[in-house]
């Protein structure tokens, strides 16, 4: 499931479900070439497996013995795994033993074991399996049209309880003037319904709408409401997407604050740098005055010294 919701596997997850929606063909299909297997596993070894010229042949035998050994052969024929070798090895044997008719059997076997076997059970099992792949996907891109028009429906019904609310050209109206649309117009009340919302619920709708500004824009209108179906699912969403612009907004106030304070550092900072630089000059000035005090001090009164 979770491979399924990775859009790279879709095509790997179409194939799994058409091979798990096919179990059914598959089981009927490996019996019907077990029943073609067994079947021609009879007729090859009472037409070549007992046949005279190849009843002394050990070569033979191991392919034909009998009807169980003659079924594996079968197999790997149906694999298609030498089975020209042994064809050619069964016709020159029957050549060489003078017997044109059991050549000729041979061949017809061989051809129609693998005509029947491989170009049609195997493609019916591949048909089969590609129908259901192939039904799995219409399915998948009929409910994306349908989740697609339903979207687009809800969308226009919130457009149209906003435009009833506060005009075709506003972009943006307050909670408690939609609310007492949903309580008092029955248009809206209307639309609500369409949207499997309970107009008696106005008043927890409304405050779920409500990110804590009092007023709501068209397109978080439609971002909140749009997708939601039934009554307690809308109350959740709705509330959730509502919380969730709420703290969209708390974290953009909460940025705009960060970027002040970081220039008021900047700005802190650089004061703290230009005292720094006015405290080395202040100091450089005392110490030039010591000094300048300090040498006049001992020109003056040198027997001080």
């Amino acid at each position: 499931r979770a491979l399924r919701m990775v859009p790279m596997f879709k095509e790997m997850w179409l194939l799994v479900g058409g091979i798990t929606n096919s179990v059914r063909s598959l089981f009927w299909a490996i019996a019907l070439s077990i029943t073609t297997q067994f079947i021609f596993a009879v007729f090859a070894v009472v037409l070549i497996g007992n046949a005279e010229p190849f009843v002394v042949r050990d070569d033979v035998q191991v392919l034909f013995p009998d009807t169980v050994g003659a079924m594996v052969t079968n197999f790997q024929i149906l694999t298609l795994d030498g089975w020209a070798a042994h064809c050619r090895a069964l016709v020159v044997a029957a050549s060489e033993a003078g017997s044109t008719r059991l050549a000729v059997i041979v061949v017809v076997y061989y051809v129609v074991l693998i005509a029947v076997q491989t170009c049609v059970i195997l493609n019916l099992v591949t048909a089969a399996v590609m129908e259901n792949a192939l039904t799995l996907l219409r399915d998948e891109h009929t409910l994306d049209l349908q989740i697609a028009e339903k979207r687009a429906t809800q969308t226009r019904i919130v457009e149209d309880i906003f435009n009833i609310v506060g005009g075709d050209d506003a972009e943006l109206i307050t909670i408690s003037a939609l609310e007492q649309a949903m309580v008092q117009d029955p248009d809206v009340q209307t639309l609500l319904k369409r949207l499997d919302f309970d107009p008696h619920d106005a008043t927890d709708i409304a405050e779920a709408l409500d990110a804590g500004t009092g007023v709501i824009t068209r397109e978080e209108m439609v971002r909140s409401i749009r997708g939601v179906r039934g009554r307690a699912k809308a109350k959740l969403v709705v509330f959730s997407l509502s919380q969730a612009l709420q703290l969209q907004r708390k974290v953009t106030r909460l940025h705009f604050k960060c970027d002040r304070l970081m220039r008021s550092i900047a700005e802190i900072q650089a004061q703290v740098e230009e005292c720094h630089r006015v405290m080395g000059i202040l100091l450089h000035s005392c110490q030039v005055m010591v000094d300048l005090t300090t040498r006049h001090y001992r020109i003056k009164w040198p027997e001080a010294i």
